[in-house]
């Protein structure tokens, strides 16, 4: 009975499925060059933040003891 139903609605599956790939892969492609902005804002935002001396330590949230 499943393999009966799934028959029946096999081409619809098949056109939902390829209709999702096709609205992704459009959607990437128009905001790449959003992305790549973004991406360099935060590296630039990261360097900022980040001492260069020791990567992973915050400038931002170091405590100095006096």
């Amino acid at each position: 009975m499943v393999l009966y139903l799934f028959s029946f609605f096999y081409v619809e599956i098949i056109q939902a499925l390829c209709s999702f790939l096709t609205l992704i892969s459009a959607t990437t492609f128009i905001n790449e060059p959003l992305n790549l902005a973004v991406m360099s804002l935060e590296r630039i935002l990261t360097d900022i933040l980040t001492d260069s001396k020791q990567p992973g330590t915050t400038k931002v949230f170091e405590h100095h003891r006096h």
